[in-house]
């Protein structure tokens, strides 16, 4: 295997660890500068420049092949699998989100149903309290209505009461004067009758 192949598969596994450790602004920029220098290397071949080559033993040019060719494939399948981890714990934390979201949503409905009865509830109440304190209104009016009236009977009563008791004392006055008038006249009458001289009848 070529060394500018080596170079390429170097190059892919440095980028792909780049973004799975560093930041994306600093995996970006060596993944760039990755880019330029295997472009350089291609351009290289493509002009048949020389490349310096350094010559390696058979246990080395093992152990080259090896991890040029087994290193790469773990790399990626390391990478592959951080990456479905990743994306499946986030997938897990988007469903707890959504269900959270969702469950919250729930909540919020029922409480609005609840405050929507709460609300009905308190307007029908209110209503009724509006009517009762019509009818209590109404019933004042009436009860003062109905005083009213049982004043103007008592004052009629009383007046009533006055004039009969006016009319009471005129009669004892009428009364007293008519004892005095009889016991006057019979005064007289005694005096007359102790004045008239026995009258004799003869026989004839």
């Amino acid at each position: 295997m070529s060394v500018k192949l080596y170079s390429v598969v170097g190059a892919a596994m440095l980028i792909i660890a780049l973004f799975l450790t560093a930041s994306l602004t600093l995996a970006t920029l060596w993944s760039i500068g990755g880019i330029l220098l295997s472009a350089v290397m291609v351009q290289q071949g493509l002009n048949d420049q020389i490349i310096a080559t350094i010559a390696l033993s058979d246990t080395g040019a093992s152990v080259e092949a090896w991890s040029g060719m087994v290193l790469p494939l773990v790399v990626i399948v390391v990478a592959q699998g951080f990456t479905s981890a990743a994306r499946q714990k986030a997938n897990k934390v988007q469903a707890v989100a959504q269900q959270a979201i969702e469950h919250g949503a729930t909540l919020a409905l029922a409480g609005e149903q609840r405050l929507g009865q709460v609300l009905t509830q308190a307007n029908q109440d209110a209503t009724e309290l509006s009517n009762l304190a019509i009818d209590l209104d109404m019933q004042a009016v009436a009860l003062h209505s109905q005083v009213n009236q049982l004043n103007v009977n008592c004052e009629s009563q009383a007046s009533a009461a006055e004039e009969m008791s006016q009319q009471v004392y005129r009669m004892t006055q009428d009364m007293a004067q008519s004892e005095q008038f009889m016991a006057e006249l019979k005064q007289r009458c005694q005096s007359i009758h102790r004045q008239t001289p026995a009258v004799k009848w003869l026989p004839v």
